[in-house]
């Protein structure tokens, strides 16, 4: 009896105990049911070398058991690596970063992000420099991309003030400045440089002066060869005196060449004095060379309703034009007319009558 008291005695005390008294602990698992998830931000262009960006996302890391612990390498420029979001300055032209995350319970992920510096930022003008004079110089760098937006200045003298890399013949020296912009990212840069032109110290006589109507030989002195613009207001443009009909004050330039090929620079200023007299010419040598081809009558735009007569020694008409400007070429119609000395009457219409003799010479 006494066997069967203390069984059922244990088996009350037994029943009567809470059941969590002899529960199993649980394990702390490593392996939380929501997992670590990071994002060390997107890859950005920032403008500018020493320009700072911010690293990381909103939020740079979610999930898993927090706190988090932050490491980012490499750590030059940044304020502080284990931040979630760390400011960096940029010292070199492309940086990729990288990201560790470890949470609470010991999970790690990876990620990261790369950093550029814009293209524009490396573009400049090119190198200051002294060339030979009337040799094109190509400006610009080779950083400079393609894509990018640009403004030169001065226009003058470049073959494009709105490419990456223009050709520039200054004739004095000249400083160039370029503006960048890239279009997508906005960024822009600027930057200038410098020519100058070396070859000989070429010497003209300025200004000349000049009466309406008349003509004169510019002067040059101190290169080889020489180019006077623009050429096709004068005669035998590429001699150290070229002839020049002006009927209005103008400036003349000319490049003089040493024997290298490189250019000097000067003007001429041709400063006229207004009149209406007319002024006539007595030779002309119709030869095709371009120079004395026509026979000139001085200020004759000021008379634009004239008749020309042109008679040959025996008193025949061989040439006639109403309202007169240069063009006769020693020819009737097709003819090719002798060197002779001619004779010519010139009505204005404005109650002025001129009567005179031209010579033709033929030059072989």
């Amino acid at each position: 009896m006494k066997f069967l008291y203390k069984l059922q005695f244990l088996f009350i005390l037994f029943t009567a105990l809470p059941l969590t008294t002899f529960s199993r602990p649980k394990s702390h698992s490593k392996n939380p049911l929501s997992s670590l998830v990071i994002y060390a931000g997107s890859d950005q262009t920032i403008c500018h070398l020493g320009d700072s960006a911010t690293l990381g996302g909103g939020p740079t890391a979610s999930g898993g058991v927090a706190p988090y612990t932050y490491a980012w390498t490499p750590t030059i420029g940044m304020n502080n690596s284990t931040f979630a979001n760390p400011r960096i300055s940029m010292i070199s032209p492309v940086e990729k970063l990288y990201l560790i995350v470890t949470d609470f319970s010991g999970n790690t992920a990876t990620d990261s992000v790369v950093i550029y510096v814009d293209s524009v930022y490396y573009c400049n003008a090119g190198t200051t420099q002294s060339f030979c004079g009337g040799k094109p110089v190509l400006l610009g760098s080779s950083y400079s991309p393609k894509s990018g937006k640009y403004v030169w200045m001065p226009a003058d003298s470049l073959s494009c003030s709105d490419c990456p890399h223009p050709s520039a013949e200054p004739i004095t020296t000249t400083t160039y400045s370029m503006t960048v912009t890239d279009p997508t990212t906005g960024c822009h840069n600027s930057s200038t440089v410098t020519l100058t032109p070396y070859g000989p110290i070429i010497s003209t006589t300025s200004p000349v002066y000049l009466t309406q109507g008349q003509n004169t030989n510019l002067q040059a002195s101190g290169g080889f060869k020489y180019q006077w613009w623009p050429a096709n207001l004068m005669f035998n443009p590429t001699t150290s005196d070229p002839e020049v009909e002006v009927e209005q004050t103008y400036t003349y330039y000319v490049a003089g060449y040493d024997g290298n090929g490189c250019a000097g620079y000067d003007s001429v200023e041709v400063i006229i004095k207004e009149d209406t007299d007319l002024v006539f010419y007595n030779t002309f040598t119709p030869n095709g060379d371009g120079i004395n081809d026509y026979w000139y009558i001085g200020n004759i735009f000021h008379y634009p309703n004239n008749d020309l007569y042109i008679y040959n020694r025996y008193g025949k008409q061989v040439y006639y034009t109403h309202g007169y400007v240069n063009q006769w070429d020693g020819k009737n119609n097709d003819a090719v007319l002798p060197a002779a000395t001619y004779y010519y009457i010139l009505n204005t219409n404005t109650g002025k009558i001129y009567r005179g003799s031209v010579t033709i010479i033929r030059i072989e």
